[in-house]
């Protein structure tokens, strides 16, 4: 074959390889309404089938609405990408709120778990299966000090089969695990509250980490320049803090699978314009740093471009979202709307079978985008 046909065939190669990356690379349109005023502080906006019609609906945090606290709006997905607020808003009376869902009674219905910045109670909520949320109970991981929680999380800890809870208390540098009974009583785990540096932040992920089939947290070290990983004993406690570096004040993670199942962990720092790259494998963690265009803040791990690996989704605090895709980092303009997102959530909100955008804007509401 003569050195011009093999260039040729290079080339051609080349510009295939191209053309496949091109057209695999999301793209995003605002849903029709998009985007939804809510107030002028949102939280992280969550993703979960509230009503039992196989359709994600969308619950969003509300901060400081006027004189009256903060309170969760729980908006109904019609399944185009739009969304009807058709229940009351929850109002707790509290602002700077972190919520997480699950099943916390073993019903098969999502419930929600209320947590306020200056507050050590965490507010229960039940799902009623159509879109409601009625007020539960409450439970409280921490008595007396200042409070300062800036995280809740969901998950089966002491693998008994029910709900149990994590709660960050950044003020005092603990994490604490509270293991239910699918009643509404919780108690907390052997051991709890557990060290977690200087000052654990937002983002903390329940979550088996290592493999051992045991749940694990995660959690930033805003003060302590490090993310922690505390490995679970498999009865609700924790074990001590392994410290790993992450730079200069990191703030939010969100917690993926990297190629092979391995646990991929995305960390965004809060004045510097950097993303954090985790890796754990079998002799431990691996990172890598990436630099992005403007600071970030929330993060999403998720399969956006449906080649089988996960990519990083960031809200940027410009006019657009950042992309970690095969190792370049891509910026997505934002298009119409307030600029500035703070966080981000990721499903499939239209029933296309693409993965879809929903973003919190410091400018006030949720912006829902839809990929095409």
């Amino acid at each position: 074959m003569g050195s011009a046909r093999i260039l040729y065939l290079l080339l051609a190669a080349l510009a295939i390889a191209a053309c496949r990356s091109l057209q695999s690379r999301p793209s995003f349109v605002h849903a029709a309404g998009s985007p939804v005023s809510l107030g002028d502080r949102v939280g992280q906006p969550l993703l979960a089938d509230m009503d039992g019609d196989e359709r994600l609906d969308l619950i969003v945090p509300c901060a400081g609405l006027g004189d009256d606290g903060g309170g969760v709006a729980v908006l109904l997905g019609r399944g185009d990408g739009t969304f009807v607020a058709r229940h009351p808003r929850i109002d707790v009376g509290w602002t700077g709120l972190k919520t997480a869902v699950g099943d916390i009674d073993g019903d098969g219905r999502p419930d929600l778990a209320v947590a306020a910045h200056d507050s050590h109670d965490v507010f229960l909520y039940r799902g009623t299966g159509d879109g409601r949320l009625e007020r539960w109970t409450t439970v409280s991981p921490r008595r007396g000090g200042t409070p300062h929680t800036h995280s809740v999380a969901i998950a089966d800890v002491d693998r008994d089969g029910h709900a149990d809870l994590g709660v960050t208390q950044s003020e005092h540098g603990e994490i604490s695990v509270l293991l239910g009974d699918g009643t509404g009583d919780f108690v907390h785990a052997p051991g709890s509250p557990f060290a977690a540096g200087v000052h654990p932040y937002e983002g903390l992920v329940l979550k088996d980490v290592n493999g051992d089939g045991v749940v694990d947290a995660l959690s930033p070290d805003l003060h302590g320049n490090a993310v922690l990983a505390l490995y679970g004993n498999g009865d609700g406690s924790l074990g001590p803090p392994e410290v790993i570096p992450a730079g200069t004040r990191p703030g939010f993670l969100a917690v993926g699978s990297a190629d092979g199942g391995r646990v991929s962990v995305a960390v965004t720092h809060d004045d510097d314009p950097s993303l954090l790259l985790l890796t754990r494998g079998s002799t431990g963690w691996r990172s890598e740093s990436h630099s992005l265009p403007d600071r970030a803040w929330g993060a999403a791990v998720a399969d956006l471009d449906g080649d089988g690996s996960d990519e990083v989704l960031l809200g940027g605090l410009g006019d657009r979202l950042y992309l970690l895709r095969r190792g370049e980092v891509l910026s997505i303009p934002f298009g119409a709307g307030p600029p500035s997102t703070s966080a981000v959530a990721v499903g499939d909100v239209d029933g296309d079978g693409r993965l879809d955008v929903v973003s919190a804007n410091f400018g006030g509401g949720v912006s829902v985008l839809l990929q095409r």
